[in-house]
């Protein structure tokens, strides 16, 4: 059984950075491709050692933030939010996720310039309506370039969206304010 669990991570694994690959150089240069697709690796590595450490039992959010954010401007990027574990196949998506718009914020937006900032927030899974526990995240960038809307939706994009939204199992939102753009994802939590 052991074998088989380990056989099916591993096979899921090489399918995500095949993918990421494939997507990640297509339309662009050697260089760049290279660069992305290593910042991509490093920010999935980064959550896999953080699963390791709890014997791929748990995450916790706010480790993976900080372990993702860590090659960015993190004076500019204060993250807050009540304790919150999530479940080992998330933990990989929020850290490519976070990836992605922190790799954005620095060449398009908020980061680009010197009084920009990014705010990573949560909310305590509380109960709703429905009784069920619902996180709220949010990624906020403010102070940066008037934002417009790209005119298509690259691979980034519809990696926050949809991986996010597959691994857990809600909806996603990019929404590019003219101040700044916000991320949100509202889940279940169990």
């Amino acid at each position: 059984m052991l074998t088989h669990a380990l056989e099916h991570r591993i096979k899921n694994i090489l399918l995500m950075v095949s993918a990421m690959a494939s997507q990640t150089m297509r339309n662009t240069d050697i260089e760049t491709g290279r660069t992305v697709l290593a910042d991509r690796l490093r920010a999935l590595a980064h959550a896999h050692d953080i699963l390791n450490d709890t014997r791929w039992t748990d995450a916790s959010m706010m480790e993976v933030i900080a372990n993702t954010i860590a090659v960015f401007p993190t004076q500019q990027i204060p993250i807050f939010g009540p304790p919150v574990s999530f479940s080992p196949k998330m933990a990989p998506s929020l850290a490519l996720a976070v990836n992605e718009l922190g790799t954005n914020a620095p060449n398009y937006c908020a980061l680009s310039t010197p009084n920009g900032a990014v705010s990573v927030e949560w909310t305590s899974p509380a109960k709703s309506e429905a009784d069920a526990e619902t996180l709220v995240w949010r990624w906020i960038e403010t102070g940066g370039p008037r934002v417009t809307p790209p005119s298509r939706r690259g691979f980034g994009t519809i990696l926050v969206e949809n991986l996010l939204a597959i691994d857990f199992e809600r909806s996603v939102r990019i929404i590019y304010h003219p101040t700044g753009v916000e991320c949100v994802l509202t889940a279940p939590m169990t």
